[in-house]
């Protein structure tokens, strides 16, 4: 998934949720004291394949790939630089071990939020509710589309 707004540069990911949905001040502090940090070398997997992806990551600096491999070569999905969200969502959304890796391509910082937190924001907060679930029916819509078009 990958959501890229080039008018817009987000300094962090709270604004970045505060400017794209419509999140009320008790939401937006709950879900700021929820979202940690960490940096990653280049050449590290931020999503390991064969490991549940439990956080949806904010791209602070840096730039990471998507891919996955198949009889010893590399296939690459997308590339995701600053100010954009990434995560492996299937197994995000269905916490099941991943088919795919998050590599940083360089000196990477992400903020994130893990999936038992935001489970409970969105019980707690519609509209935290409401920024979990548009990035998967996206996703969802977008496959629809391309099966469709390819009988």
């Amino acid at each position: 998934m990958m959501t890229n707004f080039s008018n817009y540069n987000p300094l962090d990911f709270v604004q970045f949720v505060q400017f794209h949905f419509n999140v009320n001040n008790d939401a937006l502090l709950e879900f700021k004291s929820k979202i940690a940090s960490k940096s990653f070398k280049k050449g590290d997997k931020i999503v390991k394949r064969g490991r549940i992806c439990d956080k949806i990551f904010f791209m602070e600096s840096g730039l990471v790939k998507t891919l996955f491999t198949s009889d010893s070569r590399e296939y690459i999905m997308r590339f995701f630089s600053e100010t954009n969200i990434c995560s492996v969502l299937d197994s995000f959304i269905e916490q099941k071990p991943s088919n795919y890796e998050i590599v940083a391509l360089e000196d990477t910082v992400v903020s994130y939020i893990s999936y038992k937190d935001l489970q409970l924001l969105c019980v707690k907060y519609h509209e935290i509710e409401t920024f979990y679930r548009k990035p998967g029916c996206i996703s969802i819509y977008k496959l629809f589309v391309i099966k469709n078009k390819n009988p």
